[in-house]
């Protein structure tokens, strides 16, 4: 709420304030009747107003404080004048009416006022008592029957006198008599003011009887001996129910004064009444739009319910009421429309609109049918005249109260209500016996089977989160069942109550009218009932949703159960399927060295393979437990692993003899050991590495045979028999360069080949001999000569070669017989090269040959003395080839001629002069020679 209406709300119960305090002063008995008339004619208009105080304007709030606040100074000043109070209330009201003081300050005022007033009036009150009681002629009643009291008669206590004197003075206050307005039919006829009227007129009368009776009480009893203590009480009794029924009628003098105010004009514009009117016709409209829309919200289809029918039946007659009310009463009205009106709500509830309309049709009162009713139902054509205003005016209010207060809003909640909780309680059952029947019929006996196929199967992940889902669809369950039991108890509980208030509704005739109260408490418990269905709804919602999760989780647990059963049938068909390709491959190959022809072998294999296929066919469509499926599986896998080891058994068996025989070929030793000059010794054991290598490789295949799995069987024995082929061809190869090196051994170890070794070394040793004579003098004449320097220092080491890489001047310049030696060793051992060489071409005879012819060039010779030209001068040796050679040669012939022999017959001598390396090539020559000579080309 605004700051506004806070303030518009706060000076409205000021005035509210202050005509409270006005209305229970006790001086109001004393003003006369037109004053009294005017305080209740304003507090009637401010009971007019005050319902719609926060729509009160602030010019309109001021006008209705001014107006109050006039009348109140009016009020209190007459009041003033009639009562001797002190000099500053009567000053301070002076003040209050000049300075136009605020509302609280007035009200603080008139409460200072009514306490004084109050005190004088007990005292007059007693004074008059006791006066009356010395003088009763004194004491007179405004009534017809006055009370007079007889000295003769014993007086009663003072006590007692007393009290009745003060309940007959305060009965005073209840003779006065409410003025009504002048009201015409129109507004006796009112919604409002009739029932208002009929009231006021019953407590009206019910106050004079109790006044009358209660006087002519007094009468007859104030002289009775001791009855005044009983005539105290009954004073008091009458005292109390006038005052109650004298509030009744103040609040019902200012209802209808009230009521009448809003019933009738202020102003004599005939503008101004149009334009009240035209409000008043807004008003209605809205009124009637309320009405029309509550009744569109209330469906009439499908209900048979004796409630609804009291309540049709109801809403039909205020409907006709209001139909024949319109059609009656002088309003601007379209009459057309009204009869629309009353059809389309007819039709709505499914009533007859007339009595030829003999086939009932219900049509729902859509929202477009209510605006063009309310568009047509008024002419817009206002009289000019001012009584007919008015009249019209009154007629406006008069149906915009029936209207309002018509509880169309009950029926409408009832309606709603019933459906409500109809529906929920139609949907809960429904969908939890539909749930229960899903859980316990569909999900979990699926899932009770997917998890059957896993029973004594090692629990997985998945195994595990499927017994968890069915643990909580178990307890699910029972949640369930347990509200479904609570939920049909509180509903019979609930139906016993409402059958109770049903039974004071229904006793109510049919045609009579509804009593609403009736209908009303069946609405609350029908909220109630609401209430705790829609509590129950939304428990059962979590449990639905509970439910809609764990179903979700069923069928994806479900589905990965019968993933993880299907992909282990898959892999229990993988496996089996490759072992039995891996056995009908080992059954071929089997049979096929055993040289059975192609449809033995179908039949042989299509014996032993038969259960296991017809296992592998029906595997797909087999609900069985895993552990039924593996089972079988691993007895097949044994059947087959069976004959697979049959079946390489036969190989090994028939694979071994071939074996055993490549084995001793490739175990066969060499029958001589090679030396190192042999040059097909690195070849020999190269090919004896290969041989080794591919006889390894065949003895790790084969025995690589009993892991080997059948289907690579066929691919197995490929891979052998080119082994086998290699390692075959590795032996021969091995054995033919084993024979060539034999030949080599057999080389090096003739005759002719020992005896060229003989030459080279007797070569070798001369020429290093001589290095080391003469090395020496010609370092001394050369000492700057690297190359002497390099000839010196492999000759004082132990690892002499003779085939270092010599150069001709370097040997020269030490003696020149050293290139002869060279050139000598170099021939001959080219030559042994050619013999001693992977080519064989070169035959024992040739190489004897050859050998011989060497010999002869450089050992045996008849020119054997020029080894001595570097020692010996030109003369010198002119006369040893010129005539010591042929005087030796003489002599030798003689000799031989004389003393004839094989031994000496070929052989050279020694020119007498030569040197150490002549004397010594020409004998090594000799001998060598000999033993040439006597090999031939088998024993060289």
């Amino acid at each position: 709420m605004g700051r506004d209406h806070e303030i518009i709300q706060f000076r409205l119960e000021q005035i509210q304030n202050l005509v409270h305090e006005l209305q229970t002063m006790p001086v109001f008995s004393l003003l006369v009747e037109d004053l009294q008339s005017r305080i209740s004619s304003f507090t009637a208009k401010l009971s007019a107003l005050s319902p719609e105080f926060l729509q009160t304007t602030p010019e309109e709030l001021t006008n209705l404080e001014l107006l109050l606040f006039k009348e109140t100074i009016k009020i209190l000043r007459e009041a003033v004048s009639q009562q001797s109070i002190a000099e500053d209330l009567k000053l301070k009201l002076s003040v209050l009416e000049n300075n136009a003081q605020p509302l609280s300050d007035l009200t603080q005022y008139v409460r200072q006022f009514k306490a004084l007033t109050t005190k004088e009036t007990s005292s007059t009150n007693m004074q008059q008592t006791t006066s009356a009681s010395n003088n009763p002629s004194k004491t007179k009643r405004k009534n017809k029957h006055p009370i007079i009291i007889d000295d003769s008669f014993p007086p009663p206590p003072a006590s007692l006198q007393e009290k009745i004197n003060d309940y007959l003075v305060g009965l005073k206050r209840f003779e006065k008599t409410f003025t009504l307005p002048l009201m015409d039919n129109t507004h006796q006829q009112d919604y409002v003011l009739h029932p208002l009227l009929g009231l006021f007129k019953e407590k009206t009368d019910f106050s004079q009887r109790v006044l009358s009776e209660t006087q002519k009480r007094v009468r007859n009893c104030i002289h009775e001996v001791g009855y005044h203590e009983i005539l105290v009480k009954e004073l008091k009794n009458a005292t109390h129910n006038l005052e109650t029924n004298y509030q009744e009628l103040t609040n019902l003098h200012a209802n209808i004064w009230a009521r009448y105010t809003k019933l009738t004009f202020t102003t004599m514009d005939t503008t101004e009444l149009t334009e009240n009117l035209v409000n008043a016709q807004l008003t209605l409209l809205n009124t009637i739009e309320t009405f029309l829309k509550s009744l569109s919200a209330i469906s009439a289809t499908n209900r048979t319910n004796t409630e609804w029918q009291y309540c049709k039946v109801n809403l039909v007659m205020f409907i006709e009421a209001i139909y024949r009310e319109l059609k009656s009463k002088n309003l601007p009205i379209n009459q057309d429309a009204v009869e629309e009106f009353r059809i389309k709500c007819l039709q709505h509830l499914g009533e007859k609109t007339g009595f030829f309309n003999f086939i009932v049709t219900t049509k729902p009162l859509e929202e477009d049918v209510i605006q063009r009713l309310l568009k047509d139902l008024f002419t817009g054509q206002f009289s000019k005249d001012r009584a007919t205003l008015e009249n019209q005016f009154a007629v406006m209010q008069h149906f915009i109260s029936k209207i309002e207060t018509f509880p169309i809003h009950i029926i409408k909640d009832y309606v709603s209500l019933t459906d409500s909780i109809e529906k929920q309680s139609t949907t809960i059952h429904d969908n939890q016996r539909r749930i229960l029947e899903e859980i316990t019929l569909d999900l979990l006996p699926k899932l009770q089977r997917s998890l059957d196929l896993f029973f004594l199967f090692s629990p997985s992940a998945v195994d595990k989160k499927a017994k968890e889902t069915r643990k909580n669809l178990q307890s699910l369950e029972k949640e369930l069942t347990k509200f479904l039991k609570q939920f049909d108890e509180k509903e019979t509980h609930q139906l016993a109550m409402m059958n109770s208030l049903k039974e004071k509704f229904l006793s109510i005739p049919k045609n009579e009218k509804l009593d609403w109260d009736s209908l009303q408490q069946i609405v609350g418990l029908l909220h109630e009932i609401n209430a705790g269905v829609k509590n129950d709804f939304e428990k059962f919602d979590q449990l639905a949703t509970r439910f809609k999760d764990l179903k979700n989780s069923t069928l994806k647990d479900i589905r990965s159960l019968n993933e993880a059963y299907n992909a282990q049938k898959e892999t229990i068909g993988l496996e089996l399927k490759e072992a039995l390709i891996d056995t009908q491959t080992a059954l071929e190959i089997q049979y096929e060295y055993e040289e059975f022809d192609q449809d033995a072998i179908n039949t042989k294999i299509a014996d032993q393979l038969n259960s296991p296929q017809a296992f592998l066919l029906s595997l797909q469509q087999s609900s069985l437990p895993l552990e039924s499926l593996l089972l079988s599986k691993n007895n097949f896998l044994l059947q087959l692993s069976d004959i697979i080891t049959r079946s390489k058994i036969v190989f090994k068996e028939k694979l071994s003899k071939h074996l055993t025989t490549i084995t001793q070929e490739f175990h066969s030793p060499l029958s001589t050991p090679l030396t190192d000059n042999n040059p097909f010794k690195a070849s020999v054991q190269e090919k004896e590495k290969d041989a080794s290598d591919a006889f390894q490789k065949l003895t790790a295949l084969y025995h690589a045979l009993d892991a080997t799995r059948g289907k690579d069987l066929k691919d197995w024995v490929k891979r052998l028999e080119d082994i086998f082929n290699v390692v075959q061809e590795q032996i021969k190869q091995r054995n033919q360069t084993r024979d060539k090196a034999l030949e080599i051994e057999r080389r090096l170890q003739s005759p002719a080949y020992q005896t060229s070794i003989t030459a080279l070394e007797t070569l070798s040793e001369e020429f290093l001999r001589i290095l080391k004579e003469y090395t020496p003098a010609a370092l001394t004449q050369h000492p700057d000569n690297p190359e002497l320097q390099q000839v010196y220092a492999s000759i004082t080491h132990d690892n002499f070669d003779i085939h270092n890489d010599w150069q001709k001047g370097t040997l020269d310049k030490i003696d020149s017989r050293l290139f002869v030696l060279l050139s000598m060793h170099r021939e001959f051992e080219q030559l042994n090269n050619q013999y001693i060489n992977k080519n064989l071409f070169c035959s024992d005879a040739t190489y004897l040959d050859e050998l011989t012819k060497k010999v002869e060039m450089h050992l045996d010779n008849s020119h054997m003395e020029t080894l001595s030209n570097a020692k010996r001068s030109a003369l010198i040796q002119w006369i040893r080839t010129h005539i010591l050679r042929s005087l030796q040669a003489i002599s030798h012939r003689v000799i031989n001629y004389l003393k004839p022999s094989e031994t000496t017959r070929h052989r050279f001598f020694v020119t007498l002069g030569a040197c150490q390396t002549e004397h010594t090539l020409v004998k090594a020559g000799n001998e060598v020679y000999e033993v040439l000579k006597s090999l031939t080309p088998v024993t060289a």
